[in-house]
């Protein structure tokens, strides 16, 4: 045996670091390890397949115009808002290495008013919150809707757009209002249209506020987007050596490339997007400001005898907004063009890839499930970029329309003066585009309420998709989407009753399988997960696989997916692979600040640890059981439930301690005693806390022995490779 051949038998010890966990059957499988070199850590993907891959020259392009923005902001270090950033990162070899980056010495104005709206709606939200508690705490009615409980803090966006629809239909009321008093309200009694105009002022404020929201909304990702520009570097170290990159450069690859798909070559939907953002700013804004001195008109002409024709000095900037106007449909009519031409392209590719496969392959049902249930979500954008599309044609027409009803209306007031024409006469010319601003206001109201119905259906659909999964085994769920089962789950809605041990009202869920894209996204998200479990790797020839490349993700993106999530959790790594799926099929995936799902609503754990309990009970009363710990036995029970156990535990102890947490102090703010039900959660929950603190204590201690193990076997191979080299140098030096 050689030097070489030596260093080459050195083994990782085999130390199961979950043996001394208490009461668990299951230990989390290990992440795959390397078998024959570069293509077992390539999850079976060769270099040659890897150097077809057209994202390479696309990531030279992001690099080198990276390169160029970072370069000119180095110019301005120590002289302007930018500054060096310095960014820590591991190279294969273990070692802990800086690059440096650009950053800005303070934030931009659009994040420091994001976060300065985001502070006050908050404050706004809670005292909003208290009085109706109040309220209902006074008249005995609880609140019977909604995810919130026993807190007054606002869980969603102030500035959202389903908080928007109330003020869009004040805005509808208030032109209906101007038309009503239209015909007397010129020269007549010009004091009943200065108060309409007054009341209208205020839901146009309100409306520009909202347009400002969501035009800083976009800002700060895109803020986010150009930071992450930062990670070129990792982008450049995975890209030289993707088989021996690390997992967080392979996770930086993935942020750098989405980050110049938003900021360095956006797709025509998303800058149509912030485009459109911005020319509602300035359009709301200029409709503020129009509308105020109009209102100041109104006011001089109730309080003086003004000329009528004064009215016309508003028409020039009147003009200038509905050609704002115009500009804003358009590239709202950009925006739907391209939200639809995507999704056809979208429902072709994969249409093409279920065509190519033969019906009697054994996967064949499975994938047909996949792509009708991710085609029926492309169908749902196609449907909502027609109606938008003709929204945004209205908008154009009405700005057009504008533009010569001011050109006329101006005219219009100084032949009448010039002529002596009545003022009643004068008024009756203002009821037509009155009456077109009822109709268009209606219209506003009702696209931005389906918009916001839109939006609470997909968080809805999220929510149901993951509460099923948490229930059922991959292989239940797969079989549902193929035979389009009616799912269903129960939750609790509105308050969390004190003393009462429930929610103010249980709902039950209903919904086909094939009509929510997150059961298709999980279970198509399962497929690339299998690739870093042990003995998985790529296959060419995997329908699937072939599904996932249709959607825009080659074999260098794909690597780099599975690199990233090789060290994470199971539940984990779905999350993460579902958000980037989601992102090729413009699907809106919800996650925290660590990229990872909320746990379902805490009643589902509420009602599993009362099945459980309930379970323990029988088993005693029937004599079954003679365990002394009650504990164990729920734990046991409780486990059954969950088909991934360790997932399960998990997120039932994460859900339930920040329930009993809230619970605690509310019922300390109330003087409240806790209740039995109260009480047995809580210790059952303490138990698991137990539980958790053994199981990282025993993966603490297997670390330290799988160390102190390398440790040693190192240094027998180095003193048996010094024996050898004494051996062979006095071989050398005997002579023959």
């Amino acid at each position: 045996m050689n030097i070489k051949q030596i260093r080459e038998s050195a083994e990782e010890p085999e130390v199961d670091v979950f043996l001394a966990e208490p009461v668990s059957e299951q230990a989390p499988e290990p992440v795959a390890q390397p078998e024959n070199g570069d293509l077992a850590a390539s999850f079976g993907i060769s270099k040659d397949e890897l150097a077809d891959s057209q994202l390479l020259s696309k990531f030279n392009e992001f690099k080198k115009a990276a390169d160029e923005r970072h370069a000119a902001k180095a110019r301005k270090f120590f002289k302007g808002p930018y500054a060096p950033k310095p960014m820590d990162y591991e190279d294969a070899d273990g070692n802990t290495k800086t690059e440096y980056g650009v950053q800005r010495t303070e934030p931009t104005r659009s994040t420091r008013l994001r976060n300065w709206q985001l502070e006050k709606g908050k404050h706004i939200q809670a005292d909003l919150k208290k009085i109706g508690a109040f309220v209902r705490e006074k008249t005995g009615c609880p609140r019977k809707f909604g995810s919130t409980y026993l807190t007054n803090e606002g869980k969603d966006d102030p500035l959202g757009p389903g908080n928007q629809v109330p003020n869009d239909y004040l805005q509808a009321g208030s032109a209906a209002a101007k038309a009503a008093v239209a015909g007397k309200s010129a020269f007549v009694d010009p004091s009943g249209s200065a108060a309409v105009s007054g009341a209208g002022l205020v839901t146009q404020v309100v409306d520009m506020t909202f347009a400002s929201a969501a035009h800083v909304r976009l800002q700060s990702e895109q803020d986010k987007a150009k930071d992450d520009l930062n990670f070129k570097g990792a982008g450049q170290r995975f890209v030289d050596s993707p088989e021996t990159a690390t997992s967080a450069d392979a996770r930086n690859w993935v942020k750098f490339m989405e980050a110049g798909d938003k900021v360095l070559k956006p797709t025509t939907e998303d800058q149509s997007t912030r485009d459109a953002a911005r020319t509602r700013v300035a359009r709301t804004v200029g409709s503020t400001s129009l509308n105020t001195a109009g209102v100041g008109v109104e006011v001089a002409k109730a309080a003086t005898s003004i000329d009528p024709v004064s009215g016309t000095i508003l028409a020039v900037p009147k003009m200038a907004l509905d050609a704002v106007e115009v500009k804003e449909g358009y590239e709202e009519l950009r925006r739907r063009v391209g939200q639809k031409k995507d999704a056809r392209i979208c429902i072709a590719n994969m249409q093409k890839v279920l065509d190519e496969t033969p019906e009697d392959h054994a996967d064949y049902a499975e994938l047909e499930a996949l792509v009708d249930c991710l085609s029926r979500s492309q169908e749902r954008r196609i449907r909502q970029a027609k109606r938008e599309t003709g929204f945004a044609e209205g908008r154009m027409v009405k700005g057009g329309a504008g533009l010569g009803a001011t050109l006329g209306g101006a005219a219009a007031a100084t032949t009448f003066v010039a002529l002596g024409a009545a003022p009643a006469t004068m008024g009756l010319s203002l009821v037509v585009p009155a009456a077109v601003a009822v109709a268009w206001g209606v219209a506003v109201a009702v696209r931005n309420d389906q918009r916001a119905r839109a939006e609470h259906t997909g968080k809805k659909r999220q929510r149901e998709a993951q509460a099923v999964a948490l229930e059922m085994s991959s292989d239940d769920l797969r079989s549902a989407l193929v035979h389009n089962s009616r799912l269903r789950y129960e939750h609790g809605e509105g308050e969390y009753l004190l003393g009462q041990d429930r929610f103010a009202t249980s709902r039950m869920e209903e919904f086909d399988a094939r009509d929510n894209e997150y059961v298709a996204l999980r279970i198509l998200a399962g497929k690339i997960q299998n690739m870093v479990k042990p003995g998985g790797r790529y296959d060419k020839n995997s329908p699937f696989i072939k599904l996932v490349h249709a959607l825009g993700i080659d074999l260098l993106f794909l690597l780099a997916i599975c690199k990233a999530v090789e060290p994470m959790a199971p539940e984990a790594q779905l999350d993460y692979i579902q958000s980037r799926l989601a992102l090729r099929l413009s699907i809106k995936f919800r996650i925290g600040a660590t990229e990872t799902q909320t746990p379902p609503h805490v009643s589902v754990f509420i009602r599993h640890f009362r099945r459980a309990m309930s379970v323990v009970h029988d088993r005693h009363a029937s004599g079954l059981s003679n365990e002394s710990d009650w504990r164990i036995e729920v734990h046991d029970a409780l486990e059954t439930l969950y088909p991934d156990r360790r997932a399960g535990m998990q997120a039932f102890r994460q859900a339930i301690r920040i329930f009993l947490d809230k619970e605690e102090a509310s019922r300390k703010a109330r003087r409240l005693d806790a209740t039995d039900f109260t009480r047995t959660l809580s210790e059952f929950t303490s138990y698991l806390d137990e539980l958790e603190g053994a199981r990282l204590k025993a993966l603490e201690k297997g670390k330290r022995l799988v160390a102190m193990d390398r440790i040693a076997k190192e240094r027998r191979v180095n003193e048996r490779v010094a024996e050898l080299e004494r051996l062979q140098s006095r071989m050398q030096s005997t002579p023959v």
